[in-house]
Protein backbone atom coordinates (compact mmCIF):
# COMPACT_ATOMS: atom_id res chain seq x y z
CA UNK A 1 0.00 0.00 0.00
CA UNK A 2 2.98 2.37 0.83
CA UNK A 3 3.83 3.02 -2.50
CA UNK A 4 0.37 3.35 -4.09
CA UNK A 5 -0.86 5.76 -1.53
CA UNK A 6 2.91 7.89 -1.78
CA UNK A 7 2.60 8.53 -5.52
CA UNK A 8 -1.01 9.88 -5.27
CA UNK A 9 -0.20 11.92 -2.57
CA UNK A 10 2.52 13.40 -4.26
CA UNK A 11 0.13 13.67 -7.09
CA UNK A 12 -1.71 16.21 -5.07
CA UNK A 13 -0.06 18.94 -3.72
CA UNK A 14 -9.80 24.20 -2.26
CA UNK A 15 -34.51 29.52 -1.64
CA UNK A 16 -32.19 28.59 -4.58
CA UNK A 17 -33.50 29.56 -8.36
CA UNK A 18 -33.92 27.12 -11.16
CA UNK A 19 -31.47 27.64 -13.58
CA UNK A 20 -31.98 27.35 -17.76
CA UNK A 21 -29.11 25.73 -19.18
CA UNK A 22 -28.88 27.12 -23.03
CA UNK A 23 -28.48 24.11 -25.38
CA UNK A 24 -25.04 23.14 -26.70
CA UNK A 25 -25.34 24.18 -30.67
CA UNK A 26 -25.74 21.80 -32.54
CA UNK A 27 -22.72 21.38 -34.14
CA UNK A 28 -21.28 20.29 -31.33
CA UNK A 29 -23.81 17.05 -31.16
CA UNK A 30 -22.80 14.08 -33.19
CA UNK A 31 -24.60 10.98 -33.08
CA UNK A 32 -22.85 8.20 -31.85
CA UNK A 33 -22.92 4.31 -33.50
CA UNK A 34 -26.16 2.65 -32.50
CA UNK A 35 -24.76 -0.77 -31.42
CA UNK A 36 -21.41 -0.10 -29.70
CA UNK A 37 -18.39 -2.15 -29.70
CA UNK A 38 -16.20 -1.99 -26.43
CA UNK A 39 -13.12 -0.05 -27.63
CA UNK A 40 -14.34 0.59 -30.95
CA UNK A 41 -12.70 3.44 -33.12
CA UNK A 42 -14.79 6.61 -32.24
CA UNK A 43 -14.48 9.40 -34.93
CA UNK A 44 -13.13 12.77 -32.99
CA UNK A 45 -11.33 16.08 -34.26
CA UNK A 46 -8.32 14.55 -33.28
CA UNK A 47 -8.78 11.59 -35.14
CA UNK A 48 -10.04 8.27 -35.46
CA UNK A 49 -9.57 6.73 -31.44
CA UNK A 50 -9.02 2.93 -30.43
CA UNK A 51 -10.31 2.21 -27.12
CA UNK A 52 -9.94 -1.22 -25.30
CA UNK A 53 -12.00 -2.50 -22.33
CA UNK A 54 -11.21 -1.80 -19.07
CA UNK A 55 -8.64 -3.38 -16.83
CA UNK A 56 -11.77 -4.30 -14.10
CA UNK A 57 -14.92 -3.27 -15.79
CA UNK A 58 -14.78 -4.97 -18.94
CA UNK A 59 -18.38 -4.11 -20.68
CA UNK A 60 -16.62 0.15 -19.91
CA UNK A 61 -14.82 1.42 -22.91
CA UNK A 62 -11.54 3.45 -22.15
CA UNK A 63 -9.63 5.64 -24.36
CA UNK A 64 -6.23 7.11 -22.91
CA UNK A 65 -3.99 9.47 -24.14
CA UNK A 66 -6.22 11.45 -26.48
CA UNK A 67 -4.62 14.74 -27.69
CA UNK A 68 -6.47 17.61 -27.39
CA UNK A 69 -3.68 20.17 -28.39
CA UNK A 70 -0.42 19.59 -30.17
CA UNK A 71 2.48 19.32 -27.96
CA UNK A 72 3.60 22.25 -26.13
CA UNK A 73 7.03 21.98 -27.48
CA UNK A 74 9.77 23.43 -29.31
CA UNK A 75 8.67 26.68 -30.71
CA UNK A 76 5.25 26.05 -28.88
CA UNK A 77 6.93 25.96 -25.43
CA UNK A 78 5.34 28.78 -23.30
CA UNK A 79 2.83 29.46 -26.13
CA UNK A 80 -1.13 28.73 -25.43
CA UNK A 81 -2.08 25.37 -26.69
CA UNK A 82 -3.25 25.03 -30.20
CA UNK A 83 -5.97 22.95 -30.85
CA UNK A 84 -5.02 19.49 -32.50
CA UNK A 85 -6.38 17.99 -35.12
CA UNK A 86 -6.07 15.44 -37.73
CA UNK A 87 -7.11 12.00 -39.69
CA UNK A 88 -4.38 9.69 -38.06
CA UNK A 89 -5.64 6.85 -36.17
CA UNK A 90 -4.67 7.72 -32.25
CA UNK A 91 -4.38 4.34 -30.38
CA UNK A 92 -5.85 4.74 -26.90
CA UNK A 93 -4.94 2.05 -25.04
CA UNK A 94 -2.10 3.11 -23.33
CA UNK A 95 -1.86 5.90 -20.56
CA UNK A 96 -0.35 8.62 -21.51
CA UNK A 97 3.13 9.94 -19.86
CA UNK A 98 3.62 12.12 -16.47
CA UNK A 99 3.73 15.59 -16.74
CA UNK A 100 7.04 17.29 -16.01
CA UNK A 101 6.70 17.71 -12.46
CA UNK A 102 9.79 17.61 -10.73
CA UNK A 103 10.90 20.17 -8.45
CA UNK A 104 9.94 23.65 -6.96
CA UNK A 105 9.65 22.22 -3.53
CA UNK A 106 11.57 20.16 -0.79
CA UNK A 107 10.11 16.60 -0.25
CA UNK A 108 11.02 14.73 2.41
CA UNK A 109 13.08 11.61 0.93
CA UNK A 110 10.64 9.02 2.47
CA UNK A 111 7.65 10.22 -0.06
CA UNK A 112 9.38 10.86 -2.94
CA UNK A 113 8.29 9.25 -6.13
CA UNK A 114 10.47 6.43 -7.82
CA UNK A 115 11.37 7.83 -11.29
CA UNK A 116 8.10 7.64 -13.81
CA UNK A 117 8.41 8.37 -17.65
CA UNK A 118 7.42 11.87 -17.96
CA UNK A 119 7.35 14.09 -21.27
CA UNK A 120 6.77 18.43 -21.66
CA UNK A 121 4.18 16.56 -24.48
CA UNK A 122 1.70 16.08 -22.15
CA UNK A 123 -1.92 17.70 -23.57
CA UNK A 124 -3.78 14.29 -23.55
CA UNK A 125 -7.14 13.29 -22.13
CA UNK A 126 -8.76 10.40 -21.11
CA UNK A 127 -12.19 8.86 -21.27
CA UNK A 128 -14.18 6.08 -19.35
CA UNK A 129 -17.98 5.11 -20.79
CA UNK A 130 -20.47 2.55 -20.98
CA UNK A 131 -22.40 3.36 -24.16
CA UNK A 132 -24.35 -0.39 -24.03
CA UNK A 133 -26.42 0.36 -20.88
CA UNK A 134 -28.30 3.73 -19.32
CA UNK A 135 -28.86 6.62 -20.67
CA UNK A 136 -27.93 7.14 -24.39
CA UNK A 137 -26.80 10.32 -23.86
CA UNK A 138 -25.23 10.17 -20.37
CA UNK A 139 -23.97 13.40 -18.60
CA UNK A 140 -20.45 14.13 -18.69
CA UNK A 141 -17.69 14.27 -15.11
CA UNK A 142 -14.45 16.10 -16.06
CA UNK A 143 -11.92 15.56 -13.48
CA UNK A 144 -9.20 18.19 -13.00
CA UNK A 145 -6.27 16.72 -10.99
CA UNK A 146 -4.43 18.27 -8.05
CA UNK A 147 -0.72 18.83 -6.71
CA UNK A 148 0.04 22.35 -6.39
CA UNK A 149 0.30 23.15 -10.28
CA UNK A 150 3.48 21.54 -9.72
CA UNK A 151 2.95 17.48 -9.93
CA UNK A 152 0.24 15.17 -10.54
CA UNK A 153 -1.35 13.84 -13.48
CA UNK A 154 -4.43 11.75 -15.13
CA UNK A 155 -2.58 8.48 -15.55
CA UNK A 156 -2.68 8.42 -11.30
CA UNK A 157 -4.29 5.11 -10.44
CA UNK A 158 -6.60 6.77 -7.90
CA UNK A 159 -8.46 9.17 -10.51
CA UNK A 160 -9.46 6.24 -12.90
CA UNK A 161 -12.47 6.58 -14.47
CA UNK A 162 -13.81 3.09 -15.21
CA UNK A 163 -15.75 2.32 -11.83
CA UNK A 164 -17.37 5.28 -11.49
CA UNK A 165 -18.96 5.11 -15.61
CA UNK A 166 -19.70 1.49 -14.52
CA UNK A 167 -21.71 2.15 -11.39
CA UNK A 168 -23.24 5.41 -11.94
CA UNK A 169 -24.30 5.66 -15.58
CA UNK A 170 -21.91 8.55 -16.29
CA UNK A 171 -18.64 9.63 -18.85
CA UNK A 172 -15.75 10.20 -16.85
CA UNK A 173 -12.62 12.40 -18.59
CA UNK A 174 -9.50 13.23 -16.77
CA UNK A 175 -7.17 15.94 -18.66
CA UNK A 176 -3.85 16.74 -18.01
CA UNK A 177 -2.74 20.23 -18.48
CA UNK A 178 0.69 22.12 -17.71
CA UNK A 179 2.19 22.07 -14.53
CA UNK A 180 5.11 24.01 -12.45
CA UNK A 181 7.66 26.24 -15.04
CA UNK A 182 6.16 24.67 -18.08
CA UNK A 183 2.03 25.70 -17.31
CA UNK A 184 2.66 28.76 -15.12
CA UNK A 185 6.12 30.57 -16.36
CA UNK A 186 6.31 33.84 -14.99
CA UNK A 187 7.73 35.39 -18.60
CA UNK A 188 6.32 38.92 -18.65
CA UNK A 189 6.64 38.38 -22.67
CA UNK A 190 3.85 35.63 -22.64
CA UNK A 191 0.62 34.15 -21.29
CA UNK A 192 1.10 33.61 -17.79
CA UNK A 193 -2.04 30.76 -17.19
CA UNK A 194 -1.21 28.58 -20.00
CA UNK A 195 -2.54 25.54 -17.72
CA UNK A 196 -5.49 27.08 -17.07
CA UNK A 197 -5.60 27.62 -20.85
CA UNK A 198 -5.03 24.37 -21.34
CA UNK A 199 -7.81 23.20 -19.16
CA UNK A 200 -10.14 25.15 -21.25
CA UNK A 201 -9.19 23.52 -24.48
CA UNK A 202 -9.44 19.97 -23.32
CA UNK A 203 -13.42 21.40 -21.67
CA UNK A 204 -13.69 22.81 -25.27
CA UNK A 205 -12.79 19.59 -26.28
CA UNK A 206 -14.96 17.35 -24.50
CA UNK A 207 -17.78 19.97 -25.62
CA UNK A 208 -17.33 19.41 -29.17
CA UNK A 209 -16.47 15.00 -28.94
CA UNK A 210 -18.39 13.61 -26.02
CA UNK A 211 -21.61 12.71 -27.72
CA UNK A 212 -19.84 10.26 -29.84
CA UNK A 213 -18.53 8.60 -26.79
CA UNK A 214 -22.40 8.04 -25.40
CA UNK A 215 -21.83 11.68 -23.65
CA UNK A 216 -24.28 14.64 -23.39
CA UNK A 217 -22.48 17.88 -24.09
CA UNK A 218 -25.25 20.16 -22.64
CA UNK A 219 -24.39 18.44 -19.05
CA UNK A 220 -20.51 18.44 -18.31
CA UNK A 221 -19.81 19.12 -15.02
CA UNK A 222 -16.20 20.35 -13.99
CA UNK A 223 -14.98 18.68 -10.83
CA UNK A 224 -11.30 18.67 -9.06
CA UNK A 225 -9.21 18.65 -5.47
CA UNK A 226 -6.75 21.14 -4.56
CA UNK A 227 -5.13 22.87 -7.20
CA UNK A 228 -7.66 21.15 -9.67
CA UNK A 229 -10.32 22.38 -7.09
CA UNK A 230 -9.22 26.01 -7.49
CA UNK A 231 -8.41 25.84 -11.10
CA UNK A 232 -12.88 24.98 -11.47
CA UNK A 233 -13.24 27.77 -9.67
CA UNK A 234 -11.04 29.69 -11.89
CA UNK A 235 -12.80 28.91 -14.79
CA UNK A 236 -16.22 29.19 -12.86
CA UNK A 237 -14.71 33.53 -12.84
CA UNK A 238 -12.65 33.84 -16.11
CA UNK A 239 -15.59 32.21 -18.50
CA UNK A 240 -18.00 33.38 -16.35
CA UNK A 241 -20.11 34.11 -19.64
CA UNK A 242 -19.50 31.50 -21.91
CA UNK A 243 -18.97 28.34 -18.95
CA UNK A 244 -19.63 24.92 -20.65
CA UNK A 245 -20.11 23.48 -17.83
CA UNK A 246 -23.59 23.13 -16.32
CA UNK A 247 -22.27 22.96 -12.47
CA UNK A 248 -19.01 22.47 -10.67
CA UNK A 249 -17.80 20.72 -7.81
CA UNK A 250 -15.01 22.18 -5.90
CA UNK A 251 -13.21 19.89 -3.06
CA UNK A 252 -10.28 21.52 -1.09
CA UNK A 253 -9.64 24.68 -3.30
CA UNK A 254 -11.44 27.80 -4.09
CA UNK A 255 -9.82 30.44 -6.33
CA UNK A 256 -8.34 32.43 -3.88
CA UNK A 257 -7.96 29.76 -0.96
CA UNK A 258 -4.29 29.27 -1.39
CA UNK A 259 -3.01 32.95 -2.33
CA UNK A 260 -3.22 34.59 -6.21
CA UNK A 261 0.57 34.83 -7.20
CA UNK A 262 1.09 38.61 -8.43
CA UNK A 263 3.16 39.50 -11.57
CA UNK A 264 6.13 40.90 -9.44
CA UNK A 265 6.99 37.56 -8.00
CA UNK A 266 6.08 35.01 -10.78
CA UNK A 267 8.71 36.99 -13.19
CA UNK A 268 10.54 36.79 -10.13
CA UNK A 269 10.82 33.03 -9.91
CA UNK A 270 10.86 32.93 -14.16
CA UNK A 271 14.14 35.00 -13.55
CA UNK A 272 15.49 33.00 -10.87
CA UNK A 273 15.37 30.02 -13.14
CA UNK A 274 16.75 31.77 -15.82
CA UNK A 275 20.04 32.28 -13.82
CA UNK A 276 19.55 28.66 -12.85
CA UNK A 277 20.09 27.35 -16.19
CA UNK A 278 22.63 30.14 -17.87
CA UNK A 279 20.27 32.37 -19.81
CA UNK A 280 22.08 35.34 -18.81
CA UNK A 281 20.39 37.42 -21.73
CA UNK A 282 20.49 41.35 -21.95
CA UNK A 283 16.90 41.58 -23.23
CA UNK A 284 13.88 40.02 -22.00
CA UNK A 285 13.15 38.19 -25.88
CA UNK A 286 16.69 37.09 -25.53
CA UNK A 287 16.37 35.20 -22.39
CA UNK A 288 12.85 33.92 -23.50
CA UNK A 289 14.89 32.42 -26.54
CA UNK A 290 17.56 30.85 -24.78
CA UNK A 291 14.82 29.74 -22.32
CA UNK A 292 12.98 27.67 -25.19
CA UNK A 293 16.75 26.09 -26.11
CA UNK A 294 16.96 24.44 -22.40
CA UNK A 295 15.94 20.49 -22.71
CA UNK A 296 12.90 20.25 -20.61
CA UNK A 297 14.63 17.57 -18.21
CA UNK A 298 17.64 20.05 -17.65
CA UNK A 299 15.56 22.65 -16.48
CA UNK A 300 13.16 20.74 -14.54
CA UNK A 301 15.91 19.46 -12.70
CA UNK A 302 17.65 22.68 -12.26
CA UNK A 303 15.02 24.92 -10.53
CA UNK A 304 15.61 26.15 -7.58
CA UNK A 305 13.41 24.73 -5.05
CA UNK A 306 11.02 27.18 -3.76
CA UNK A 307 9.01 26.79 -0.35
CA UNK A 308 5.34 27.58 0.08
CA UNK A 309 4.75 30.47 1.93
CA UNK A 310 8.09 32.24 -0.03
CA UNK A 311 5.43 33.81 -2.80
CA UNK A 312 1.88 35.19 -2.45
CA UNK A 313 0.35 32.39 -3.90
CA UNK A 314 1.23 28.72 -5.01
CA UNK A 315 5.00 28.69 -6.41
CA UNK A 316 4.34 28.14 -10.40
CA UNK A 317 0.71 28.49 -9.72
CA UNK A 318 -1.85 30.86 -11.07
CA UNK A 319 -1.17 34.53 -11.81
CA UNK A 320 -2.92 37.36 -11.46
CA UNK A 321 -3.63 38.72 -14.84
CA UNK A 322 -6.87 40.33 -15.00
CA UNK A 323 -7.73 38.07 -18.02
CA UNK A 324 -7.59 34.83 -16.48
CA UNK A 325 -6.97 35.16 -12.59
CA UNK A 326 -7.57 38.08 -10.66
CA UNK A 327 -6.02 39.52 -7.58
CA UNK A 328 -9.34 40.13 -5.78
CA UNK A 329 -12.79 38.27 -6.70
CA UNK A 330 -14.79 40.14 -4.11
CA UNK A 331 -16.16 41.89 -6.67
CA UNK A 332 -16.60 39.55 -9.11
CA UNK A 333 -19.60 37.39 -10.02
CA UNK A 334 -18.87 33.53 -11.23
CA UNK A 335 -21.17 31.92 -13.59
CA UNK A 336 -24.61 31.60 -12.65
CA UNK A 337 -24.00 27.42 -12.37
CA UNK A 338 -24.64 24.91 -9.49
CA UNK A 339 -21.66 24.59 -7.09
CA UNK A 340 -20.92 21.66 -4.75
CA UNK A 341 -18.07 23.13 -2.59
CA UNK A 342 -16.37 21.56 0.50
CA UNK A 343 -12.95 20.34 2.23
CA UNK A 344 -12.06 17.84 4.86
CA UNK A 345 -12.04 17.84 8.10
CA UNK A 346 -8.06 17.26 8.44
CA UNK A 347 -6.71 18.65 5.58
CA UNK A 348 -3.14 19.51 7.52
CA UNK A 349 -2.95 15.99 8.12
CA UNK A 350 -0.96 15.29 5.03
CA UNK A 351 0.58 18.71 4.60
CA UNK A 352 2.43 19.03 7.59
CA UNK A 353 4.65 15.75 6.79
CA UNK A 354 5.49 16.23 3.28
CA UNK A 355 8.34 18.30 3.65
CA UNK A 356 10.99 19.30 6.61
CA UNK A 357 10.26 22.81 6.49
CA UNK A 358 6.43 22.34 6.94
CA UNK A 359 7.55 19.23 9.64
CA UNK A 360 9.17 22.16 11.58
CA UNK A 361 6.20 24.28 11.94
CA UNK A 362 4.53 24.84 15.61
CA UNK A 363 1.77 22.72 16.02
CA UNK A 364 -0.90 25.55 16.26
CA UNK A 365 -0.12 26.39 12.68
CA UNK A 366 -1.54 23.39 11.35
CA UNK A 367 -5.15 24.15 12.76
CA UNK A 368 -4.99 27.36 11.21
CA UNK A 369 -3.93 26.07 8.09
CA UNK A 370 -7.10 24.10 7.96
CA UNK A 371 -9.42 27.16 8.65
CA UNK A 372 -8.14 29.84 6.71
CA UNK A 373 -6.70 27.85 3.52
CA UNK A 374 -9.83 25.80 3.33
CA UNK A 375 -12.28 25.62 5.53
CA UNK A 376 -13.19 29.35 5.43
CA UNK A 377 -12.58 29.96 1.81
CA UNK A 378 -15.12 27.21 1.15
CA UNK A 379 -17.69 28.89 3.34
CA UNK A 380 -17.06 31.92 1.38
CA UNK A 381 -17.03 30.67 -2.05
CA UNK A 382 -20.72 28.57 -0.94
CA UNK A 383 -21.82 32.15 0.47
CA UNK A 384 -21.03 33.63 -2.75
CA UNK A 385 -23.29 31.33 -4.88
CA UNK A 386 -25.90 31.44 -2.73
CA UNK A 387 -26.08 35.35 -2.57
CA UNK A 388 -25.71 35.20 -6.50
CA UNK A 389 -29.23 33.41 -6.52
CA UNK A 390 -27.41 29.59 -7.58
CA UNK A 391 -28.10 26.32 -5.99
CA UNK A 392 -25.36 25.41 -3.32
CA UNK A 393 -24.25 22.52 -1.74
CA UNK A 394 -21.28 22.79 0.87
CA UNK A 395 -20.02 19.36 2.50
CA UNK A 396 -17.10 18.23 4.83
CA UNK A 397 -15.52 15.05 4.73
CA UNK A 398 -14.66 13.15 8.13
CA UNK A 399 -13.94 9.86 6.50
CA UNK A 400 -10.49 7.57 7.60
CA UNK A 401 -10.16 4.25 6.57
CA UNK A 402 -7.59 1.08 7.28
CA UNK A 403 -6.50 1.46 3.54
CA UNK A 404 -6.40 5.18 3.18
CA UNK A 405 -4.57 6.07 6.04
CA UNK A 406 -1.03 7.32 5.47
CA UNK A 407 1.45 4.43 6.71
CA UNK A 408 3.94 6.45 7.80
CA UNK A 409 2.08 9.08 10.11
CA UNK A 410 0.79 7.93 13.22
CA UNK A 411 -2.57 9.80 12.82
CA UNK A 412 -4.06 11.53 9.69
CA UNK A 413 -7.55 11.15 9.72
CA UNK A 414 -9.18 12.29 7.14
CA UNK A 415 -6.50 13.92 5.27
CA UNK A 416 -6.10 16.48 1.41
CA UNK A 417 -7.25 14.67 -0.78
CA UNK A 418 -8.75 10.90 1.35
CA UNK A 419 -12.13 11.45 0.01
CA UNK A 420 -10.88 10.68 -3.65
CA UNK A 421 -10.76 6.99 -3.57
CA UNK A 422 -14.22 6.60 -2.15
CA UNK A 423 -14.87 8.84 -5.22
CA UNK A 424 -13.00 6.80 -7.39
CA UNK A 425 -13.69 3.62 -5.79
CA UNK A 426 -9.92 3.06 -6.10
CA UNK A 427 -8.74 2.14 -2.75
CA UNK A 428 -5.80 0.59 -2.15
CA UNK A 429 -6.03 -2.94 -1.59
CA UNK A 430 -3.09 -5.09 -1.16
CA UNK A 431 -3.09 -4.87 2.55
CA UNK A 432 -6.93 -3.91 3.63
CA UNK A 433 -9.67 -4.59 1.52
CA UNK A 434 -12.76 -1.96 1.64
CA UNK A 435 -14.77 -2.65 4.52
CA UNK A 436 -18.15 -2.29 4.34
CA UNK A 437 -18.83 0.71 5.76
CA UNK A 438 -15.97 2.27 3.39
CA UNK A 439 -17.89 0.56 0.52
CA UNK A 440 -21.32 2.42 1.79
CA UNK A 441 -19.90 5.44 1.52
CA UNK A 442 -17.82 5.24 -1.29
CA UNK A 443 -21.27 3.76 -3.18
CA UNK A 444 -23.01 7.21 -1.52
CA UNK A 445 -20.08 9.61 -2.27
CA UNK A 446 -20.22 8.25 -6.03
CA UNK A 447 -23.88 8.32 -6.46
CA UNK A 448 -24.25 11.88 -5.15
CA UNK A 449 -21.33 13.20 -7.34
CA UNK A 450 -23.16 11.54 -10.49
CA UNK A 451 -26.73 12.82 -9.18
CA UNK A 452 -25.33 16.45 -9.60
CA UNK A 453 -23.46 15.64 -12.55
CA UNK A 454 -27.17 14.50 -14.16
CA UNK A 455 -28.82 17.20 -12.53
CA UNK A 456 -27.37 20.03 -10.92
CA UNK A 457 -29.78 21.65 -9.91
CA UNK A 458 -32.49 19.26 -8.56
CA UNK A 459 -30.28 15.78 -8.03
CA UNK A 460 -28.85 16.17 -5.02
CA UNK A 461 -32.66 17.02 -3.20
CA UNK A 462 -33.96 13.79 -5.39
CA UNK A 463 -30.82 11.52 -4.46
CA UNK A 464 -31.53 11.64 -0.79
CA UNK A 465 -32.61 15.28 0.44
CA UNK A 466 -29.62 16.95 0.51
CA UNK A 467 -31.05 20.83 1.23
CA UNK A 468 -29.76 23.97 -0.53
CA UNK A 469 -26.90 25.65 1.93
CA UNK A 470 -27.73 28.17 4.03
CA UNK A 471 -24.65 29.65 5.26
CA UNK A 472 -26.88 30.22 8.41
CA UNK A 473 -28.62 27.49 8.88
CA UNK A 474 -27.95 23.77 9.60
CA UNK A 475 -27.51 22.90 6.18
CA UNK A 476 -23.57 21.80 6.05
CA UNK A 477 -23.56 18.17 4.37
CA UNK A 478 -21.67 15.88 6.72
CA UNK A 479 -20.12 13.16 4.64
CA UNK A 480 -18.44 9.90 6.46
CA UNK A 481 -19.38 11.40 9.85
CA UNK A 482 -21.80 9.24 11.74
CA UNK A 483 -23.52 5.73 11.03
CA UNK A 484 -26.92 6.98 9.73
CA UNK A 485 -29.08 5.10 7.12
CA UNK A 486 -31.00 6.45 4.06
CA UNK A 487 -33.69 5.82 1.45
CA UNK A 488 -31.71 3.73 0.01
CA UNK A 489 -31.21 1.26 2.68
CA UNK A 490 -27.10 1.96 3.35
CA UNK A 491 -25.14 3.21 5.72
CA UNK A 492 -24.51 6.31 4.02
CA UNK A 493 -22.51 8.92 6.81
CA UNK A 494 -25.07 11.54 5.56
CA UNK A 495 -26.04 13.96 8.07
CA UNK A 496 -26.72 17.41 8.09
CA UNK A 497 -24.76 20.13 10.68
CA UNK A 498 -24.27 23.96 11.40
CA UNK A 499 -21.71 25.20 9.24
CA UNK A 500 -20.76 27.60 12.08
CA UNK A 501 -19.34 24.94 14.14
CA UNK A 502 -16.54 25.19 11.83
CA UNK A 503 -16.63 29.09 10.45
CA UNK A 504 -16.67 30.66 13.55
CA UNK A 505 -12.55 32.01 13.33
CA UNK A 506 -13.79 33.05 9.65
CA UNK A 507 -14.09 36.68 8.96
CA UNK A 508 -17.22 35.97 6.88
CA UNK A 509 -18.48 32.83 5.03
Amino acid sequence: MRLHVVRFIVGLLLVPTVLALPPVPQRYVSRRAGNWTVGQVVDTTSGPVTGHAASNNTQVSEYLGIPYAKPPVDDLRWQPPVEYTGTAPINGTTFPLYNLSRGGYYVTPDVLLPDTPQSEDCLTLNVWTDPQKGESSKAVLVYIHGGSYTGGSSSEKWFNGQFMAEEQDVVVVTINYRLNIFGFPGNPTTELNLGILDQRMAVEWVRDNIASFGGDPNRIVMFGQSAGAASVDIHSYAYASDPIASGYVMQSGTAWGFGVQTQKAASDLWYLAAHAVGCHQATEARVFACMQSIPASVLIKRLPPIRYGMTPGLPYGPVADGKLVFADYSDRSPAARPVLVGNTDDESGLSKHLTPWWAGLPHWYWPVQNIFVFTCPAGQRAAVSVSKGNPTWRYRWFGAFPNTLLPWIPYNGSWHGSELPSIFNTAPQQYYTNTQREKDVGTYMRGAWAAFAKDPVHGLHKYDGWENYKPNGTTLIRLAHAKQANKNGTWASFSMGPSRAYDDDCVSA
